[in-house]
């Protein structure tokens, strides 16, 4: 990062437990969100947000990604409700496509087991749609964060998240 110009420090939020790297500060958002929008000057070309902390003096964070990134990609789009959910645990799943045709929805898992994932899918009694996702989370923040980093790198492809209480 340095050697980008980039000084890297690690925040922890005590509310969620999780690090970030934060690899510049800004004192406005307007600020942040045009650095954001250079991807820093053109020194990080990576998924990146801005991260608004909120009490410096406890590194308290509040996750604030620019809208045109998360709201277009980390939202919950749906919500099924534990009656029409397929026996499915409540939590925050990451779905990644959604089919009505069998064939279409056959060849896709074995394109994403070729890929090196682990999809798993169900059926919803309400449309008879198969949801093929990546994985669940117990809670949104972490399935937002399975978003905005791509799931580690290991899916770059649309995706969203779908609530199952």
């Amino acid at each position: 990062m340095e050697q980008r110009g980039l000084q890297a420090t690690i925040i922890r939020n005590p509310s969620n437990g999780f690090h970030y790297v934060a690899l510049a500060r800004y004192p406005q958002r307007d600020v942040a969100t045009a650095a954001y929008r250079s991807n820093l000057d053109g020194r990080f070309n990576a998924p990146m947000w801005i991260l608004n902390v909120v009490d410096e003096s406890e590194a308290v964070a509040q996750t604030t990604p620019p809208s045109n990134y998360v709201q277009s990609r980390a939202v919950v789009r749906k919500t099924l409700s534990k009656e029409n959910s397929s026996g499915l645990n409540p939590g925050y799943y990451l779905i990644v496509n959604v089919f009505s045709t069998e064939n279409y929805y056959k060849k896709f898992m074995d394109q994403l087991k070729d890929q090196g994932l682990s999809p798993n899918s169900f059926k919803d009694p309400e449309n008879a749609m198969n949801y093929v996702y990546l994985k669940q989370y117990n809670t949104l923040n972490e399935a937002q964060t399975a978003v905005a980093t791509d799931l580690n790198g290991a899916y770059k492809e649309d995706k969203w998240i779908l609530r199952v209480r």
